[in-house]
């Protein structure tokens, strides 16, 4: 059996191949972005680019409308009406994607033209995350929702999508990376457990993380009472029993707040980690919801970042309620505990707090909030048809009146329309004059810290997603023999034209360092192998001697090594030693 990837367009250098099936390129996301001193100034460079905005439109019956132009569109700024420098309708996933974002960024338009030129280019696909908030989900939620995972998988998953399962607890491990293949998809979402909630309070009557915030935040004496009363009966005195309480709620929200940080934290690294892929990405964040606590400033700013890297990032987020269609507590006749007037008052709407923040993230990043239905599998793959195509919106932001960072709100609405639905995000962060987020393979800045070839080629090998300084082509084949079993050959190769060869006396010579690395289903290298490569050639006719099956001349790379049956990764990167390109 034989696996076979290849980039498109400019090759990937990480690529990542089960033993199953082809696989183009994978990373993964539940590795934390590298902490940067002005992480939170890497924006948009207000003073030569396009700020732009991906806007979806639909009807009453959720279809995508089409048909519009730049003239039925009202955009606002901090409430200013901003004339549209830009607009076009994007097919996601498409070939011609990338060169239409590029242009809507302000880009040169000859290279966006000469982008869109390459006709030859099949479409890349799409890419969809689900990230599971595990860290906030009940059993039966986490059942619901790898059901949900694994009907997206057979139902939805097109030609040349990528699909990615990840976890806010990072449970899923090696296999939480993008992929194609659907054995691999399947064998994430059978990872997914139900994790024990970490908190230490055994007491009763219970007190859930709604009732301590109404203590806590909300000095609501009722809620306080609820709970005071049974350690009075116990003979407790007044002042005790109320700090007790308070001390009891105190403890639950300092959990639960952790909770929420981690579960931010993780979903923004996944965010600002999707910035290195091309096109809009889409992202079904499944939850049982959480609170976001009104004193933790912390917390607020996590969910503007978050936003606003989403923004960035093009990504688009749908959060989805995994409980499913359910009642508030106060009306569950089959509670325990305390159940009276002043408790179904407390209680009564925790349902709907705990799924403010479902519809904040989803509002805010252009997306929308799947709640309150038993059919979210359904109801998600009927936004794969709702996020199919979209419109671009760009306009020339106002420079240089403030300094640092300023935030602003965008509003997006059609003229005359109001029976239609706009999806938009809701804003971004300007800075007077910004530098671009250095990319994958890029060339170094004198401020950047000097790596050694080896350290190039391990951060290559580990990074996120592929680097693509160096085209480079993988496949994998085995064999399984009667003496050594399986045996599985790594093939590599980089064409010719890419390297930068150093002609000679008569001769073009050059050297690639090659580096692999064989990963079991736990995610640990069993097996690993380093080479550097001589080049040199002398003729016409030399040169033509290695090909690859794209029918380029190319300096090929073979390693061969002994495997039991199972479900492996291989990651290579080559390195050309002249041009330091990785």
């Amino acid at each position: 059996m034989q696996s076979f990837a290849t980039s498109r367009g400019r090759a990937a250098i990480v690529l990542a191949l089960f033993l199953l099936a082809r696989i183009p390129a994978a990373g993964q996301t539940q590795n934390p972005p590298q902490n940067r001193p002005d992480d939170q100034d890497e924006l948009i460079r207000v003073n030569t680019e396009l700020v732009q905005a991906a806007v979806t439109v639909l009807d009453k019956q959720g279809h995508f409308v089409e048909g519009l132009e730049r003239e039925h569109f009202e955009l606002k700024v901090d409430g200013k009406p901003q004339p549209i420098s830009f607009f076009e309708r994007v097919l996601a996933g498409s070939a011609s994607e990338d060169a239409l974002m590029a242009a809507a960024r302000g880009k040169s338009a000859a290279a966006a033209d000469k982008n869109q030129a390459r006709v030859g280019l099949p479409d890349r696909g799409r890419v969809f995350f689900f990230f599971v908030d595990d860290l906030h989900m009940q059993t039966d939620s986490m059942m619901r929702a790898r059901k949900t995972i694994l009907q997206f998988i057979e139902r939805e998953v097109g030609q040349n999508d990528q699909v990615a399962v990840s976890s806010a607890s990072g449970q899923i491990g090696f296999l939480q990376q993008l992929t194609d293949n659907k054995t691999v998809l399947r064998a994430a979402a059978e990872r997914l457990k139900p994790l024990s909630r970490n908190t230490n309070d055994m007491q009763n009557p219970p007190m859930s993380e709604y009732l301590a915030l109404a203590i806590q935040e909300r000095h609501d004496r009722d809620v306080l009472e609820l709970f005071v009363e049974p350690l009075l009966r116990d003979m407790m005195p007044r002042p005790s029993a109320e700090n007790f309480v308070r001390g009891r709620a105190e403890q639950i929200l300092r959990q639960s707040s952790a909770r929420t940080r981690n579960t931010l934290a993780s979903l923004d690294g996944l965010v600002r980690n999707a910035a290195l892929l091309p096109g809009r990405k889409v992202v079904y964040f499944l939850s049982d919801g959480f609170l976001l606590r009104p004193s933790e400033t912390s917390q607020s700013e996590q969910m503007r970042r978050l936003t606003d890297a989403a923004a960035r990032s093009g990504v688009v987020i749908y959060t989805a309620d995994a409980r499913g269609l359910s009642t508030d507590p106060s009306l569950d006749a089959g509670s325990t505990g305390i159940f009276d007037v002043r408790a179904s008052r407390a209680t009564g709407g925790e349902l709907s707090a705990t799924q403010e923040v479902l519809r904040t993230i989803a509002e805010d990043t252009g997306g929308r909030a799947l709640l309150n239905t038993n059919a979210v599998d359904a109801v998600i793959g009927r936004t794969i048809k709702e996020t199919s195509a979209y419109y671009v919106l760009a306009w020339q932001p106002v420079g240089g009146e403030q300094k640092g960072l300023k935030s602003r709100r965008v509003e997006v609405s059609l003229k005359g329309r109001p029976e239609l639905k706009v999806l938009a995000q809701r804003g971004f962060l300007q800075r007077a004059a910004d530098e671009p987020v250095a990319q994958a393979g890029a060339a170094r800045t004198p401020q950047d810290k000097v790596k050694t070839p080896a350290e190039e080629l391990r951060a290559a090998i580990s990074a996120v997603y592929p680097a693509t300084g160096l085209p480079t082509y993988l496949t994998v084949n085995y064999v399984d023999t009667p003496q050594n079993g399986v045996v599985l050959t790594v093939s590599m190769s980089v064409p010719f034209e890419a390297l930068a060869l150093d002609p000679a006396g008569g001769k073009s010579e050059g050297a690639l360092d090659f580096e692999g690395h064989v990963y079991n289903a736990q995610g640990k290298s069993g097996s690993r192998f380093k080479e550097r490569v001589s080049i040199s050639q002398t003729t016409p006719a030399e040169q033509a001697t290695q090909q690859t099956s794209q029918g380029r001349r190319s300096v090929l790379y073979n390693h061969q090594v002994g495997l039991a049956p199972g479900l492996y990764q291989v990651r290579v990167a080559a390195r050309d030693a002249r041009s330091g390109r990785v």
